[in-house]
Formats: C-alpha cells, sequence, structure tokens
C-alpha cells in the first residue's frame, strides 16, 4: 500500500530508545495522551493493590466475562458516570490494552482522584504471565 511522502509502516519504538533493542519507556497511550496519563507496569499492580489502591476494570461484560484480574472491579466504560461513586479515590484502571483505561485515567484524575493506567492493558498482564481467572 503506498504511504504519503515521509511515511513509512513500522513497528513502534518509543521515541527516547538509545537503540533497535531497546525497549520502549514511552507507550503508546503516553504519546495519545501527551504523557498525561501516568501509567504503570503489570509488575507494579501487586503493591499498588496492596497499598489500597482499587483495580478498575473497565472493559465490556462480554470481555469481562472472557477473563479478568483477581479482585478487580468491573464498572464498564459506558456506566462509568453512572457509577462513580462507586469508584474509589485511588485507582489503576484496567481494559483490554491501554487506551479506553487510559482515557477513564484522564478523566478519574481531572475529577480529582489519583488514577494511573495499566500500560497494555489486561494484554500485557497476560503477557507478563500473571493470572487471569474467569
Amino acid at each position: 500500500m503506498p504511504q504519503p511522502d515521509g511515511w513509512s509502516l513500522r513497528p513502534w519504538r518509543s521515541p527516547d530508545a538509545d537503540d533497535d533493542n531497546a525497549c520502549p519507556a514511552t507507550s503508546r497511550v503516553d504519546v495519545m495522551f501527551g504523557n498525561q496519563v501516568p501509567t504503570v507496569q503489570p509488575s507494579e499492580v501487586a503493591e499498588r493493590v496492596a497499598n489500597g489502591w482499587m483495580l478498575l476494570d473497565v472493559r465490556t461484560e462480554d470481555e469481562w466475562a472472557d477473563g479478568r484480574i483477581a479482585g478487580s472491579v468491573h464498572i464498564p466504560m459506558d456506566q462509568l458516570m453512572q457509577r462513580l461513586n462507586e469508584v474509589d479515590n485511588r485507582v489503576v484502571c484496567v481494559c483490554a490494552v491501554g487506551a479506553r483505561s487510559a482515557r477513564v485515567a484522564e478523566f478519574l484524575n481531572a475529577q480529582g482522584r489519583e488514577a494511573v493506567n495499566l500500560d497494555g492493558g489486561i494484554n500485557a498482564w497476560a503477557n507478563s504471565g500473571l493470572p487471569i481467572e474467569g
């Protein structure tokens, strides 16, 4: 497929990466939201939850039924406004790949809560070898 002048299709790579083998330090969500949404890696979630953070899964009912992170609270993104009173003050937001949950985290932060996004979503969680229930 022809690309506009100066464009090419290539795998995502962080603009901060030093070499071709470097892990991206900046996620696609960071670029999309201008680094305004704080993120956590799958390995950091357990510590947050142990320190009282709510794990909020904003995926659809069908996605939730397919599997979830143990201990997460399910409030689909389209129900968030009606159920905002169920959301704690410190929240780790989760969706499939991190885009929807980044929007939710951004909204919650604007409402005065402390919210972070699980970078890469439940897919990154599973790819890290962490358990999925359901």
